[in-house]
């Protein structure tokens, strides 16, 4: 070795040995310890605080507190202890540590509010390493930086940290009742990065083990992950994670085979999936989708959710649960307190258009709105109150309270409105083991009037009911006990129990009874589709209890038992007075007994009708007996039904399900006409299901009719008839006697049909000499002829047609046709193309089908071309009446020289016409559009002196100018109507009897108030210079112009008045002259105008009258007199007459009785004067002498001469007056009786 190289080696010892002496010093001693962390206190951002630091780096050290403080965190670590392998650093530049324990580890997250560092992030300075096999911390705690506080136990794994990058592996931590394990790699950039596994289990207490497993990999700022679960359910999460400031995971999850009775939950849902969209974050856990309960049988519902869990706390802001098919509605609120084997719930919500079943087309019921509550432990408190609403009731409002476990739900005390009533309840429904329900309570006060009008009512009963399972194909059972009450104020009171098994469409009735008065019911037994035994009895004086459109009495008994194919029946009933919608039968016997359920059958009995109605048609009486046993039975048949009398006899027996037997005799009398009989016997075969009548004919004189007819137990017919010179009366039979058919008719026909098709056949017919002959009354008749010809129908399976042709000579003909083809699923589908040509001189029949006309004559024409379908058949055509007269007694208008054209098709009716109404004419234009059924368009109307009104109370002539415009069923008439005669004359009613506020009028249908019209006008109506008016002591001539308005169902107002030119109006018994008078309509009712009348009399020293004020309904009657007189002389003197001087002597002793007897008999005479012809009948008394009273005849022989004749009433004296008014000042008056006496009088006036 060379000096140099001696010299550099002496040299470099020192530099080498002394570093790794004071490394060796570093490692090996506690004072190198504490001498290497004294110089680390500070490392660039990081701040590093020890205490209780004992060992060395090579047997490992120990440290009581460490403290690392950053502007992102602050750690502190107790109880830390550990060994550090130095050859490796000095080797590779690695840092091995074999193992690294904590006690507890706490870390706080900080806000970092420094600006963004420059530069590439890194854990290590390059090419260093730092391993850590086993790190184990016993416990850590994370504080977040919003303040939540996470706790994890029994951290363990290995760490290895190198310059940009994190690994740890084998890692495992247990986090609440969560144990976590796996393996991560955190990679320093910005943003870092970070991937891994990780395998979670949940031991949540008294819960199932939930099992995950979890991938990602990805950066701090977009971290896509898969979460799987396995246990207790199976679901499968896609999703993305933010770990960077706002952090959030969102995410995709499809969840199956999810059990709620594994969570304590009902198994009623089924089991549960799902899919779903999920956000979690600082905020909480959001989540939306569908979730699919296939127990409920309604498909998927979506799902919103709102919450956070924290705490072991979840907490539900807001849950909505839609069902949207149905849209039933929840909202749900409140939390979930998972406690140590319990979970504890605090929730509220709402619904809305509840329904249930939620997928039946028909629900048992709906609730359109209500809330619950749900709290406590197991079982769960549980408050619910809403409104129910079912078919045909009215909202019910129901509340509930009771508890709900995982089994069942158990209702303590229930509470339901109904009808006015109030039903308490007590019930449960339960799912586990099996699903059932029950419920058993009271009802008080239950009005019967909402269910049926006709029978108001009240009833308190109990009920039970159950069923098992749930749903409409369970076992059902009601029992109603205690019924009492009343209905129509009669008595009410019944029991009984009902049931039905599930999947069955048999009912049982076990001891049902209800008795409502004299009317009660009772059955027992079962009663199915194919299957029944019931027992039953009714005693019903009234009908309409049982059915409100029923009428009658009725007992009845008996058994309805067997099947579809063996009935067995017993019947024993009588009634009498029944009606039912458009059919009467005013009595019944029946006593019948069927029985095919055994071998041999057994059928006999009776049953009697009489006065049966249906319709038009109306059968005296009517009698079937089947009398014998065995195969010896004769039946008989006996049919009232004027003018026929039919009668049948048939001999044969049961065998098997079958009557079978032969047609003995049938017979059908009609009088005036040849008894038609069967000229030989007829095989005849009936059953429940098929029937056959072989070949039966009847011969007359020169009638014959002839028939066969079978059906199979398959439904398949066919029917044959054929008649010769048959007379009509017999085919209408039954009818009403106002009317008779006569001539004869040619029948042949052939029809076969089965089910699902349509039939087909011919059918032909040939008339003669028919004629329609109608009682009019007075034994008057109306006889129209309907000619001689054929009517022919065919069908097959692919077409159909029908031809007519009727020739009546001159009465008219008609010709027809009509062709069309099977072609559509439905005989409303089949195109039909045809046509009509009738004509006829005598409208006879219009006064049978318009009641209100009494009277019809003239000639029609028509043609009418048809085609479209058989449902929407399309016609176009047109219609001619000439020289035609109508009559309408009761109104006594008569329409003479009618002419109509129209034109019609489906859409429109154009329509021309004029007519002479008295010996005014009337001409009529319009046109018509139908737009839905509707009609729609414009029609006008004039005339000149129509005589519209000639009976004796009023005679009216009217020339009207009016236009109509028709809007569906709305009507506006526009125009003005003058009226230049008028004579109006009402009957005195005086004595008339008003009908009754409280009157009903029965029979008659309630008008539909959709098919009213609503009638819109305004019209002027002017008055000429001839109309008078009788009437309520008012004898006037009246003018003037009104126009009247109308708004559909409001009353008419008038705007205008009307003037009296000149009359007389009767007042206090006695004609006063009118001076004027008006009707005044300011927009008011018609019926309620204002009045102004002021009417007065002229006497020989005096002027009165009366003033009439006010409106119609409420006048103001005042008098006024000239010289001025006070209101009670004035109205004795229009009352009593007299003079001044008379009316001043009544102040004296004994005047007012005097003038009271006066008045009196003034009253009772002018009412004799009145029918007499005698202007003025009065009672004057003599001034001088009180006991002096004279009856008072007087006349205007003219305008100026006026002759009284007085008589006296207690001495034969009598008296002539007369007075000649030459002008307004000079009267001459002159008096001839048991006094003499000429004045000539001057008047002045002041």
């Amino acid at each position: 070795m060379t000096r140099r190289r001696k010299i550099l080696l002496a040299l470099l010892a020192p530099l080498l040995l002394v570093p790794t002496g004071v490394l060796y010093w570093v490692a090996t001693t506690e004072a190198g310890l504490r001498f290497a962390l004294d110089r680390v206190r500070k490392v660039g951002p990081v701040v590093i605080t020890t205490r209780d630091v004992r060992g060395t780096l090579v047997d490992g050290i120990e440290v009581g507190f460490l403290r690392v403080q950053h502007r992102l965190s602050d750690t502190r670590v107790e109880g830390a202890s550990g060994r550090i392998s130095l050859w490796p650093l000095l080797i590779s530049r690695q840092i091995d540590v074999p193992r690294l324990t904590a006690r507890r580890v706490e870390v706080i997250l900080l806000e970092d509010d420094s600006p963004p560092r420059q530069g590439e992030p890194r854990f290590l300075p390059p090419m260093l390493r730092i391993d850590a096999d086993a790190v184990r911390v016993e416990e850590v705690a994370l504080t977040l930086r919003n303040g939540r506080e996470l706790l994890f136990r029994n951290v363990s794994g290995g760490v290895t940290l190198v310059h940009k990058r994190l690994g740890v592996r084998e890692a495992s931590v247990d986090w609440e009742d969560w144990h976590l394990a796996g393996a991560m790699r955190l990679a320093a950039a910005r943003p870092y990065g970070l991937d891994g596994q990780l395998e979670a289990t949940w031991r949540p207490d008294n819960q199932p083990e939930w099992r995950m497993s979890a991938s990602f990999d990805g950066d701090l700022d977009e971290l896509p992950f898969r979460l799987d679960v396995s246990e207790p359910f199976n679901a499968d999460v896609r999703g993305s994670a933010v770990l960077r400031g706002d952090w959030r995971f969102t995410g995709h999850a499809l969840a199956r085979d999810f059990d709620l009775t594994e969570f304590g939950g009902s198994g009623a849902l089924g089991i549960l999936s799902g899919e779903l969209d999920v956000t979690y974050d600082a905020e909480g856990i959001r989540a939306s989708g569908q979730v699919t309960p296939p127990g409920l049988e309604a498909g998927a519902f979506d799902v919103d959710f709102d919450g956070e869990y924290r705490d072991r706390r979840l907490t539900i802001r807001d849950a909505d649960i839609l069902h949207r098919p149905s849209g039933s509605r929840a909202l749900v609120r409140g939390t979930v307190q998972l406690e140590p084997g319990v979970q504890r719930l605090a929730l509220s919500g709402h619904w809305s258009t509840l329904r249930w079943p939620l997928a039946a087309a028909e629900p048992a019921f709906t609730s359109p709105r209500g809330t619950f509550t749900l709290e406590g432990t197991r079982p769960w408190r549980v408050d619910a109150e809403g409104e129910v609403l079912t078919a045909d009731l009215p909202p019910i409002p129901a509340r509930a309270r009771g508890r709900l476990d995982g089994d069942s739900f158990q209702i303590d005390e229930g509470e339901l409105e109904l009808f006015g009533g109030r039903a308490r309840l007590t019930g449960e429904a339960r799912w586990n083991p099996q699903q059932s329900w029950r419920v058993r309570g009271h009802m008080d006060g239950m009005q019967t009037a909402p269910l049926r009008e006709d029978l108001p009512g009240r009833l308190d009963f109990d009920f039970t009911a159950r069923g098992a399972p749930f749903g409409a194909e369970g076992d059902l059972e009601l029992a109603l006990a205690e019924v009492t009450g009343e209905l129509r104020a009669q008595p009410a009171r019944g029991s009984g129990l009902i049931s039905r098994a599930g999947n069955s469409t048999d009912w049982r009735f076990q001891d049902v009874y209800l008795a409502v008065g004299r009317t009660r019911i009772e059955l027992d037994g079962r009663l199915g589709e194919t299957s029944r035994d019931l027992a039953f009895r009714i005693a019903a004086e009234d009908l309409s209890l049982i059915d409100p459109e029923a009428r009658g009495r009725l007992r009845a008994s008996g058994r309805f038992a067997g099947s579809d194919a063996r009935p067995v029946l017993r019947v024993v009933a009588e009634g009498g007075d029944f009606e039912w919608r458009d059919a009467s039968l005013a009595a019944l016997e029946a006593d019948v007994e069927l029985d095919l359920g055994t071998e041999p059958g057994r059928a006999a009995g009776s049953v009697s009708l009489q006065r049966f109605t249906l319709g038009a048609r109306t059968i005296d009486s009517a009698n079937l007996a089947l009398t014998g046993s065995g195969s010896n039975q004769r039946l008989t048949v006996a049919v009232d039904a004027a003018p026929l009398r039919t009668r049948m006899q048939a001999q044969g027996g049961l065998r098997g399900t079958l009557w079978q037997g032969e047609i003995t005799q049938l017979t059908i009398e009609q009088a005036e006409r040849s008894l038609l009989r069967n000229e030989t016997t007829a095989p005849l075969t009936l059953g429940l299901r098929e029937f056959a009548i072989g070949q039966l004919c009847l011969m007359g004189e020169t009638e014959r009719l002839c028939g066969s007819s079978s059906r199979d137990p398959d439904g398949a017919w066919d029917a044959n008839v054929s008649a010769d010179m048959l007379p009509l009366s017999t085919l209408t039979a039954g009818l009403s006697q106002d009317y008779t058919y006569e001539g004869t008719i040619d029948v042949r026909g052939e029809l076969t049909g089965r089910p699902g098709a349509l039939p087909t056949g011919l059918i032909s017919g040939h008339l003669v000499d028919a004629r329609l002959r109608h009682r009019i009354g007075s034994n008057r008749e109306q006889v129209m002829s309907l000619g001689t010809g054929t009517i022919d129908a065919n069908a097959s399976t692919e077409t159909f047609s029908l031809r007519v042709g009727l020739d009546a000579g001159e009465a008219g003909s008609i010709q027809g046709r009509l062709d069309g083809e099977r072609l559509g699923a439905t005989w409303r589908e089949h195109p039909i193309r045809g046509s009509l040509d009738a004509r006829t001189d005598s409208l006879s029949l219009v006064d049978i089908y318009v009641v209100e006309i009494d009277r019809a004559t003239g000639k029609l024409a028509t043609r009418v071309d048809i085609g479209g379908t058989l449902g929407q058949p399309i016609i176009n055509g047109t219609l001619e009446i000439r020289d035609a007269a109508l009559d309408l007694y009761q109104i006594n208008l008569a329409l003479r020289e009618l002419a109509l054209d129209a034109h019609f098709d489906n859409d429109a009716l154009r329509l021309d016409g004029s007519s002479r109404v008295g010996d005014g004419r009337a001409q009529f234009t319009g046109r018509l559009s139908w737009r839905g059924g509707e009609p729609y368009g414009e029609l006008r109307m004039q005339g000149d002196r129509l005589l519209l009104v000639n009976v004796p109370e009023a005679r009216i002539l009217a020339s009207p100018d009016l236009d109509f415009s028709i809007a569906g069923r709305r009507i506006d008439v526009k125009g003005e109507v003058v009226l230049p005669y008028a004579r109006i004359e009402p009957a005195d009613l005086t004595s008339a009897v008003l009908s009754s506020s409280d009157e009903i009028l029965v029979g008659d249908e309630p008008p539909d108030p959709s098919q009213r019209w609503n009638v819109h006008s305004n019209i002027r109506l002017s008055l000429g210079n001839d109309v008078r008016l009788e009437s309520l002591g008012l004898s006037a001539r009246l003018g003037g112009a009104l126009e009247v308005r109308s708004e559909g169902e409001q009353a008419s107002r008038g705007i205008g008045e009307l003037v009296v030119t000149e009359g007389r109006y009767q007042a206090l018994g006695r004609m006063l002259d009118i001076e004027r008078g008006r009707l005044i309509y300011n927009n008011v009712p018609l019926n309620d105008p204002g009045i102004e009348l002021r009417a007065q009399k002229v006497f020989p020293e005096a002027t009165a009258g009366v003033n009439v004020r006010g409106s119609l309904r409420e006048p103001r009657l005042t008098f006024y007199s000239e010289p001025s007189m006070p209101q009670s002389q004035i109205a004795s003197l229009i009352l009593a007459g007299g003079s001044i001087q008379s009316l001043s002597d009544n102040q004296a002793p004994g005047a007012a009785r005097n003038d009271l007897l006066a008045q009196g008999g003034a009253i009772l005479a002018q009412r004799v004067g009145a029918q007499v012809g005698v202007d003025d009948v009065g009672i004057e008394s003599d001034p001088q002498n009180e006991n002096q009273a004279s009856l008072v005849l007087g006349k205007y022989l003219s305008d100026r001469l006026y002759v009284s004749y007085g008589i006296s009433l207690a001495e034969a004296i009598n008296t002539l007056k007369l007075r000649w008014t030459i002008n307004q000042r000079w009267t001459v008056k002159t008096e001839a009786g048991q006094e003499r006496s000429a004045d000539i009088v001057y008047t002045l006036k002041k």
